[in-house]
């Protein structure tokens, strides 16, 4: 059996958004595409290897009309620095530098693996409650 990411405080996002002043650095880690483009071109991969990239937390809840949930976390995507792409739905995002899941990718909202994407938080009281059941 292996190692579990730790889990984080219930509401560890709460107090991270806005601002600027207080700039919070997460790194997802999946096994999906590396590039997104049409197949005939050579730049897609099928390596099934592990790529993790750290990004910038940037709003909570701000997209597809959904306003304050509580349950999303967005952040900036980039070719250049990295981010997440098609197959990384599920994959944990830490808090860089630690192994504490913060969330999990959910969604990115371009066809290029650029720009911004998403996460569904678990720090929220009733997903750690259900994790901690989980076992």
């Amino acid at each position: 059996m292996g190692t579990y990411g730790a889990l984080p405080e219930a509401g560890y996002f709460d107090t991270r958004f806005g601002s600027g002043k207080n700039v919070q650095l997460i790194t997802p880690v999946g096994y999906g595409l590396q590039k997104s483009m049409p197949e005939p071109t050579g730049l897609t991969s099928a390596l099934r290897i592990r790529l993790k990239a750290t990004v910038k937390i940037i709003n909570s809840d701000a997209m597809f009309g959904e306003h304050k949930a509580g349950n999303a976390v967005i952040f900036t995507n980039n070719a250049r620095g990295g981010g997440t792409c098609f197959g990384d739905s599920g994959g944990p995002i830490f808090i860089q530098g630690t192994t504490t899941v913060v969330a999990v990718t959910s969604f990115g909202v371009n066809s290029i693996c650029a720009g911004t994407g998403g996460g569904y938080r678990v720090d929220q009281r009733d997903d750690l409650d259900w994790l901690a059941t989980s076992g």
